[in-house]
């Protein structure tokens, strides 16, 4: 089977949400991370400001410290954090705006599809893989996910194949050659 086609930024988000939506985490991805950081952080601010009496009518000494006040450390730490996060978010929101503004940084790719294996064309590389060369495959609602590692993978969009036969075709010639397959909801 032989079929060409180039990715457009459409099929390449549906091939990330369906990446995403395949793995299982604990805390999400990065922003997640960011996000439960702030959150604790604040609450362990809010803590800590809630925790210190009030000042009173009579005048009491002042307890005498033995160490860094940990109010201190905490807001540093926390101040820390909020900028990294804003860094991180200014750097994702350019990372998308770039992404949006080359429509055509994927190439034409040419694949020869065989029990044997497959020919990937990228015009100025070919690559040679047997099936064995991918762990897993994943179907969703426009494109096939062919990974070569758990967090690598080809995508091959739905509408390169000529007719719903010859996609049922390439469905069950990767069931056959990858396993596990797993099907994704989006």
């Amino acid at each position: 089977m032989h079929i060409e086609f180039q990715n457009t930024n459409e099929e390449l988000w549906a091939a990330h949400a369906a990446h995403r939506s395949s793995g299982r985490r604990f805390f999400g991805d990065a922003k997640g991370i960011f996000a439960w950081v702030l959150f604790v952080g604040l609450a362990i601010m809010l803590f800590i400001l809630l925790r210190r009496p009030t000042s009173s009518a009579v005048a009491q000494p002042a307890p005498q410290s033995s160490g860094p006040d940990l109010g201190l450390w905490l807001s540093v730490a926390f101040l820390v954090l909020f900028c990294s996060f804003v860094v991180f978010i200014i750097v994702w929101v350019r990372f998308k705006r770039a992404r949006k503004d080359q429509p055509n940084e994927q190439p034409h790719q040419k694949w020869d599809l065989a029990d044997s294996g497959v020919i990937i064309d990228l015009g100025t590389s070919r690559t040679q893989m047997q099936w064995g060369a991918f762990c897993r495959s994943l179907e969703a609602s426009t494109v096939f996910l062919l990974y070569a590692t758990q967090y690598s993978y080809h995508v091959v969009p739905k509408r390169a194949f000529a007719s719903a036969e010859q996609t049922a075709e390439f469905a069950d010639l990767v069931h056959r050659h990858i396993q596990p397959r797993r099907q994704a909801s989006s």
